[in-house]
């Protein structure tokens, strides 16, 4: 677990997380049938499931997270440096989730070229590559 600003959490928050959840009685799960929340429908669309008494909005987690990283960088500064600069980067997103991230954060929000963010297209087997690269794996 990370805090906001994305350091490691202290051990005493963590301390506190433990405690807190010897406390926890249940865990509660809604079963969703397939195709009763469009999952494909525009960011903000609200579906209502059992009568009401549940709700699924669709979020874009990278507009979540973007948002999250503009309120600890100072965004605008970076891409004047990026702007300014012969700062060039090569980011490997390996087929993975980051990749959906990657493109916003680095290409367009940052200012780097295009193709900055390389495999950048999140593949379900990682296009045949290894999720936890190491020496092991590396090609």
């Amino acid at each position: 677990f990370n805090s906001g600003s994305g350091a490691p959490a202290t051990d005493a928050f963590m301390e506190q997380v433990w405690e807190r959840s010897k406390g926890l009685g249940a865990i509660e799960v809604c079963e969703v049938g397939e195709g009763d929340v469009d999952l494909d429908a525009a960011v903000g669309t609200v579906t209502s499931l059992f009568g009401g008494s549940f709700e699924v909005e669709i979020v874009d987690p990278v507009d979540e997270y973007l948002a999250m990283l503009k309120s600890v960088f100072d965004f605008p500064r970076l891409r004047d440096f990026v702007a300014g600069s012969s700062a060039t980067a090569a980011i490997d997103c390996m087929h993975a989730v980051a990749g959906a991230y990657a493109g916003r954060i680095f290409e367009d929000e940052l200012g780097f070229a295009a193709g900055t963010v390389r495999n950048g297209a999140p593949k379900e087997d990682f296009a045949g590559g290894h999720p936890d690269p190491n020496l092991t794996y590396a090609a």
